[in-house]
């Protein structure tokens, strides 16, 4: 495990399995799992959602055994980001909050259990989300 890595992981207490605390559809995991296991990445962002300025990945671990999910992130830019500061203000689920420029990012942690969950719900995201594309943090880009 790189140090990158390494450190991304460091504030996870128990990883959990992406579909164990994200209601993800079971045919996109299967795709992004061929495509995605055999890279020399250890760390990639997994769209999973993308509508009217607002986007939710799933920032994960490429484990031998599946995806360990490390943040979910949800992110909004211009003028549409006010209202998701708002929410994770609000939010005890929300563990940090970035902003650059117009952006507004939220970081929420998988555990304890259940807490993904709430937050996607507060977004009002229910049902299984779909794997759609995918990035290396830090490279930008889908």
């Amino acid at each position: 495990m790189d140090s990158v890595a390494k450190e991304q992981l460091e504030g996870v207490e128990e990883p959990k399995c992406l579909e164990d605390a994200v209601p993800v559809d079971r045919m996109s995991l299967v795709e992004a799992w061929s495509a995605l296991s055999l890279r020399e990445e250890n760390i990639v962002d997994l769209l999973l959602y993308k509508s009217g300025g607002l986007e939710v990945f799933a920032r994960v671990f490429i484990s031998t055994e599946c995806f360990l999910l490390v943040y979910v992130i949800a992110k909004s830019c211009g003028e549409g980001s006010g209202g998701l500061l708002k929410l994770s203000a609000e939010a005890p689920e929300v563990s940090r909050v970035s902003i650059r420029g117009d952006c507004v990012e939220a970081m929420v942690p998988p555990t304890p259990e259940g807490r993904v969950g709430s937050f996607l719900d507060k977004l009002g995201l229910r049902g299984d989300l779909r794997i759609t594309a995918y990035r290396i943090p830090g490279e930008g880009g889908l």
